[in-house]
């Protein structure tokens, strides 16, 4: 197939298997009651592969480039569903938090590992199914990865990011950041 396909044609064929196999479940979504909460949509990527096998492979090898297609048919599939209930069945809305849930890789492709030592640096940006067993679990951990300080002299606001190797440390700066167009701001709190 041609490697032009329009994102807008991505959309299409992600709303034809959509509606095809999981109207079942954006019908739960669309009559649940919470309108924040967050909802999975199950998609069977094999099956996406045999029906649209074009769509299926971007979807593996390009992820970052085709959910955010996945998200919009989603939505797109949301209003259709909503739309042809309509009179049928009352108090349904097209819910904003509806995430895909991706599982059952085709077995031959190279995102299947086979156990956690074959994950490689190149598996980064990519989707990956591993069978492990877990034999040892801790307590959840929170990291911080962003934080907000306030200068306390010039209220002048700015944003740190954690230092992963540090176990999520902030490096402070010793004099505040602000970038003011009068005469710069030398506090050190």
């Amino acid at each position: 197939m041609d490697d032009d396909i329009l994102p807008s044609e991505i959309v299409a064929e992600l709303v034809d298997f959509l509606s095809r196999n999981c109207s079942d479940r954006i019908e739960d979504i669309l009559a649940a009651a919470d309108e924040s909460g967050h909802y999975g949509c199950e998609v069977n990527v094999e099956q996406l592969v045999l029906s649209s096998n074009f769509v299926g492979l971007k979807v593996l090898n390009t992820p970052d480039e085709v959910l955010p297609s996945l998200y919009q048919a989603l939505d797109e599939v949301q209003s259709n569903v909503c739309e042809d209930l309509d009179g049928e069945q009352q108090k349904l809305s097209v819910k904003r938090n509806v995430h895909a849930r991706l599982y059952n890789l085709p077995k031959e492709s190279k995102q299947v590992k086979q156990n956690a030592s074959m994950l490689r640096s190149a598996d980064i940006n990519t989707l990956i199914s591993i069978n492990v067993t877990i034999v040892r679990v801790g307590a959840v951990m929170i990291r911080e990865v962003l934080r907000e300080y306030e200068c306390v002299r010039c209220k002048h606001k700015f944003t740190l990011e954690g230092d992963i190797s540090a176990k999520g440390s902030f490096l402070l700066p010793t004099v505040c950041p602000s970038e003011g167009s009068q005469k710069k701001c030398q506090s050190t709190r």
